[in-house]
């Protein structure tokens, strides 16, 4: 049995969006990491609202694109599987910061 061209084409992704795709999975990785420095230690502490803020808005404009290219049908499947799961963590780190928005406006801080 052989497969079709356009399936063996369509079974990996071009160089170009395998990078955008973990690019967009390492994004609310890495944020995510950023906002738990933030909050743990002390010294960082002072930048926690700006981290928080700048955490949101790279998230949301991940989210965002997500939702863009998915409308769109831009690039092969695989390509938005891996930007889907970029959303989807993505939008864990809105929630957390949104919770930790709401703790701290509640708080006082």
């Amino acid at each position: 049995m052989n497969a079709s061209a356009f399936e063996t084409r369509n079974r990996t992704l071009r160089p170009v969006y395998l990078a955008a795709g973990l690019a967009a999975i390492g994004l609310p990785i890495v944020s995510g990491a950023a906002l738990t420095a933030s909050l743990f230690f002390p010294s960082f502490w002072v930048y926690a609202f700006y981290v928080m803020a700048a955490v949101f808005a790279v998230n949301l404009g991940n989210v965002g694109v997500f939702l863009g290219i998915s409308r769109a049908r831009i690039g092969p499947a695989r390509f938005r599987d891996l930007l889907s799961i970029g959303a989807v963590l993505s939008g864990v780190c809105l929630a957390v910061v949104v919770v930790l928005g709401g703790m701290s406006a509640s708080l006082g801080g």
